[in-house]
């Protein structure tokens, strides 16, 4: 036998070492921790936080941001059960039909204010409905009314301690936090990137009101002659103030009042135009991560450089949406199980992130697949392309009536029955199309047969779409049309008695 040394079993150090209170780095003052935010540092003063309230009055700031909230809200949202244990279903039934009675699109906004505030804070109002202890209202609070001590839990400030606040109860506030770093409760907001963006444009605009100004109406300039006395002067300057409002003037004899054109060298307004696009540019990358999403000033809705913005966009979407549900996972869902299921694992929410579907290349897709026979029911036509069709009238698909009825004919148990007028139709319709719908077909078939997924498939139709040559069996389907209406209207007038 071989001697083997018995190894001792490694055990991990419990606990935290590199805590906020061992952090020389970090603001604490009375076990109370305080924002690491620079902008607010240098910029905040006595207004604190409501420096970042002052970037939403930007136009397109306010834009962008509320696009960013309503990208995750515009996605239904729905309750995971923990496993299939019994009394886990419950407790994600119990769940979904209480947060269904709540306008829980608003409560996520409301939470959704972290991206620009680096955390958001909620009051659950809670009370006894139906037997459930349950949320009847979730309320949003202003986050200056919060510090948080060295724990990361809320305080809240009021009249009797406006330093460290005072404590809160347990299953109460949901605290939602954005970019926080090195655990700091406060976390760190899109304002701290967005205040100086949004501060050089207000500069921006002032400027160019004062050269509108200057430029919009032409200064004007007064000539007195030699010896004007000082009440002449001090009337002609007033003449010429009366200028910018009045519709007529009276000016002493023998001055002079020119109209001064200002010069518009260096560029005019279009140097304030493109600082103020390339601060909006900015704006809008800190927010959406990327630009031209709100825009199209280079690039088009259907180019390739908005499909890969766009792709850009839905994964800040996704994260966001991940990032609500984590914080309402540990906090209000599972306080909901602990108050009513004690005995199940806590259900959770998720958004169902989608992406928005072309429905250009989706309908191309299904020309495609209609042109081998495949059609989509009236059910898939209403939750793809909405409410807002009804199905052709018969007119306009007898060329398919024709067509069922060619290969009836041809397949079908009376062989030796002589041919109707729709049957000589569609035959003449096959004859005239054979050759244009081999050319459509066989490059179909090819790729399908080469195909190793429906998703390849897919690709494979809509690049091979374009190079199919529509114009000549285009012109077969108009005669057909035109030649299955003329039958149709013959078949009418024959069943109502009368020959037109």
């Amino acid at each position: 036998m071989t001697d083997k040394k018995q190894s001792k079993a490694v055990k991990p150090t419990e606990g935290e070492i590199a805590t906020a209170l061992r952090n020389p780095f970090e603001p604490v003052f009375n076990r109370t921790l305080r924002p690491k935010d620079a902008t607010l540092a240098t910029r905040g003063g006595s207004s604190g936080i409501w420096i970042y309230d002052e970037i939403e009055r930007d136009c397109h700031a306010f834009a962008v941001i509320q696009k960013r909230k309503f990208s995750v809200v515009a996605n239904e949202w729905h309750i995971n059960a923990a496993s299939d244990d019994p009394a886990d279903q419950r407790a994600a039934d119990r769940a979904d039909k209480i947060l269904s009675r709540l306008p829980m699109d608003q409560i996520a906004v409301d939470l959704l204010d972290a991206i620009l505030k680096g955390y958001a804070v909620s009051e659950i109002v809670w009370d006894v409905v139906d037997g459930d202890i349950a949320p009847v209202a979730i309320l949003p609070r202003d986050q200056r009314r919060f510090v948080f001590d060295i724990e990361g839990k809320p305080r809240l400030l009021d009249w009797s301690n406006m330093i460290t606040g005072v404590e809160l109860p347990e299953r109460k506030f949901i605290v939602h936090r954005f970019g926080a770093k090195d655990g700091n409760p406060y976390g760190l907001g899109l304002g701290t990137r967005l205040f100086w963006p949004v501060w050089f444009k207000r500069q921006s605009i002032q400027f160019w009101l004062v050269f509108a100004d200057k430029f919009g109406n032409p200064t004007p300039v007064g000539t007195y002659p030699s010896g004007a006395s000082e009440k002449q002067k001090n009337d002609l300057l007033a003449t010429l103030a009366a200028i910018a409002n009045d519709t007529g003037i009276a000016i002493p004899e023998g001055m002079k009042i020119d109209l001064l054109e200002a010069s518009r060298s260096g560029g005019g307004s279009g140097v304030y135009d493109e600082l103020l696009k390339y601060l909006d540019d900015e704006i809008e990358k800190a927010v959406l991560g990327t630009t031209q999403t709100t825009s199209s000033r280079s690039g088009g809705l259907g180019s390739q450089v908005s499909a890969v913005q766009n792709e850009v966009r839905l994964e800040l979407v996704r994260a966001d949406a991940d990032m609500l549900a984590g914080t309402l996972n540990a906090t209000l869902l599972t306080w909901i199980a602990q108050f009513n299921d004690p005995d199940a694992t806590p259900p959770q929410i998720a958004w169902d992130v989608k992406e928005n579907e072309d429905l250009m290349i989706r309908a191309q897709r299904d020309q495609i697949l209609s042109q081998l026979g495949y059609q989509l029911t009236p059910e898939a036509v209403r939750d793809v392309y909405g409410d807002f069709y009804t199905q052709a009238s018969p007119t306009s698909t007898a060329i398919q009536t024709a067509a069922a009825r060619s290969k009836t004919s041809a397949h079908g148990a009376d062989p030796h029955a002589p041919p109707t007028v729709t049957d000589l139709q569609a035959q003449r319709l096959d004859t005239e199309a054979m050759g244009d719908m081999d050319a459509w077909i066989k490059p179909i078939r090819d790729l399908v047969e080469r195909a190793d997924s429906l998703e390849e498939v897919r690709d494979g139709l809509l690049q091979l779409y374009p190079q199919l040559p529509p114009a000549r069996f285009a012109q077969v389907m108009e005669q057909a049309l035109i030649a299955a209406d003329l039958a149709g209207r013959y078949d009418i007038l024959e069943q109502a008695g009368g020959r037109g």
